[in-house]
């Protein structure tokens, strides 16, 4: 969602992340249209598994917040930027909370 995450994410109030190659969800490629969106997430399951010990979470909290990152950024969320990734996070917890996902 964390080792790619940069600053405070919403759920990990202090807690600040650097971005590690082959720890983030990323995509590959990106191609979108109106009718449909193609590309590739690529998931570490052992980041996951790690952070969700370091940040007492879940597995299935990690990897779905990882998943939701790398849609969103297939659909054209970006978070390079502060306000950029203000946008990301909230809707992170819009999605998150929609899917009924609890951290816990």
């Amino acid at each position: 969602p964390r080792s790619f995450f940069r600053g405070a994410h919403p759920a990990r109030p202090g807690y600040r992340r650097i971005q590690r190659a082959g720890e983030r969800a990323r995509r590959a490629s990106r191609r979108v249209s109106q009718e449909s969106i193609s590309g590739e997430i690529i998931i570490s399951t052992d980041t996951a598994i790690k952070n969700s010990r370091v940040f007492h979470t879940t597995p299935k909290y990690e990897l779905t917040l990882y998943l939701v990152h790398g849609i969103l950024h297939l659909v054209g969320y970006d978070d390079g930027r502060p306000p950029e990734i203000r946008r990301m996070r909230e809707r992170e917890g819009e999605v998150m909370e929609a899917l009924k996902i609890k951290s816990q």
